[in-house]
């Protein structure tokens, strides 16, 4: 379960990989959050339907010769329960 904002900073500091995670698409709308998403390697994903760039965006990152890794919540949102 995604319980925090800190879930995504504590994972990339545990693994010696870099995990490209899908963020929903607003998080991209502002300019600077934009920018430190794509530092970090998040991609946006419209979670209103069938996203097929960001299908498509997963196998790209997970066919790459260094053996990419994609992370996703598949709850979509932050749940504290």
């Amino acid at each position: 379960n995604h319980i925090s904002n800190w879930d995504v900073l504590i994972l990339g500091g545990v693994f010696d990989r870099q995990i490209h995670y899908m963020a929903k698409k607003e998080l991209f709308k502002n300019p600077l959050l934009k920018k430190l998403m794509e530092a970090l390697g998040a991609f946006p994903v419209d979670r209103g339907g069938a996203d097929v760039n960001a299908i498509r965006k997963s196998l790209e990152i997970l066919s790459s010769a260094d053996g990419g890794v994609v992370g996703i919540f598949p709850q979509g949102t932050r749940v504290k329960d």
